[in-house]
């Protein structure tokens, strides 16, 4: 399908991604709306190409899975595969943090399909526990994300994982499970307290994204 190559290599590299975020709504919905229908046309042949786009800071992989929002109960499964792949190849990056950045927009956008939601934050909460100081941020930052009000309580195994990244080695871990904790008010404060530097650092590298390098 040279159409669909053709369509979804416009966007593909980091300096014309910028393009598309410059574009006006109707032209970014048209373009979605046109990824859509080469998606549905051709599922596999669809997979394969998204299978051959190395997860980086910068790449189309967001806009494709802003697409597939559109459709979502077409894939919620590829959602869910996404993830595993994405965690998978960003385990062997010096930017563990930074090459799953990606994945943010399904988490934004939220899936409205309970069974796989509940399927990415199992997925989620497993990856809490890797010893790659990025990979346990990435993982803390999307369920800060996929967790909310309506569904916390039903998640608590999994807040209660994260309640014991507040005393993690790494510093900017600990700041980020005691900010992802807060907000649901279920734990007391002295639980989710951290030092002053923590709070400091943690911050100041959140805001800049900092480059988490794999030891």
């Amino acid at each position: 399908m040279v159409g669909m190559t053709a369509a979804l290599e416009k966007y593909r590299k980091e300096q014309q991604l910028d393009n598309f975020y410059l574009l006006r709504d109707d032209e970014k919905n048209n373009y979605l709306k046109e990824v859509l229908y080469f998606a549905n046309s051709n599922p596999y042949k669809f997979i394969q190409y998204c299978k051959s786009i190395e997860p980086t800071e910068f790449c189309s992989l967001s806009i494709i899975y802003e697409a597939l929002m559109l459709d979502e109960n077409n894939w919620v499964n590829f959602f869910v595969e996404e993830h595993q792949r994405v965690f998978d190849l960003a385990k062997s990056k010096r930017r563990p943090f930074k090459s799953s950045y990606c994945l943010e927009v399904l988490a934004m956008n939220k899936i409205r399909n309970k069974t796989y939601e509940n399927k990415i934050i199992h997925f989620l909460a497993g990856e809490i526990t890797s010893n790659i100081p990025g990979i346990r941020l990435r993982a803390i930052h999307l369920l800060h994300l996929w967790i909310n009000p309506d569904n916390q309580l039903e998640h608590y195994e999994t807040l209660t994982k994260i309640r014991e990244l507040v005393h993690d080695k790494n510093r900017k871990v600990r700041w980020a499970a005691a900010q992802a904790l807060k907000q649901t008010q279920l734990f007391p404060k002295k639980e989710l307290r951290i030092s002053y530097i923590d709070k400091i650092i943690g911050r100041f590298h959140f805001l800049w994204r900092e480059i988490f390098v794999i030891n």
